[in-house]
């Protein structure tokens, strides 16, 4: 018969690492979670603005075109720190093919575009027909007149050069 013999041998006890071992591991893994903490701080914004501007652009080419009315023309100032930060913004409606009115709000324009457009012009908005609400301007339609020179001659009381 073959049996085996209980031994009561116990595993040898783990000696501690030395002080100049734990000292290094310690620093690895210090400089492991900084350096990661730094690329998740540097690659999350990028990701996330890729992805905006891929999503922007597939609406733009792929979604339905329609026309909007500007029904709110209004700026909004932002502080923060040491700046504040001035927004140009609108907000429009627009009624998808059939279906109930949708809106888009504090749409940010370039201060160009924003100077040019009141509320009840028309600009031109492209949208996802699957959900309506993700939809964004694609550019302005009806932009207000330039002054004439007659009026600007008006206003001013007499010739302009």
């Amino acid at each position: 018969m073959n049996t085996r013999a209980r031994t009561t041998a116990r595993p040898k006890p783990k000696r501690p690492l030395p002080k100049k071992r734990q000292r290094k591991r310690a620093t690895f893994v210090v400089y492991f979670v900084a350096i990661s903490v730094c690329v998740a701080v540097v690659l999350l914004p990028c990701i996330w603005l890729t992805t905006s501007v891929v999503e922007k652009r597939e609406l733009t080419q792929l979604g339905i075109q329609t026309t909007a009315t500007i029904t709110k023309h209004h700026s909004k100032i932002v502080h923060g720190g040491r700046t504040s930060s001035k927004y140009f913004l609108i907000d429009y409606t627009f009624t998808p093919d059939d279906q109930t009115q949708e809106y888009g709000t504090d749409v940010e324009l370039p201060l160009d575009l924003w100077d040019t457009v009141r509320v009840g012009s028309a600009i031109s908005v492209a949208y996802n027909p699957r959900n309506p609400s993700d939809n964004q301007p694609t550019m302005i339609l009806k932009r207000f007149p330039e002054p004439s020179r007659k009026s600007c001659r008006r206003l001013v009381g007499g010739s302009v050069g």
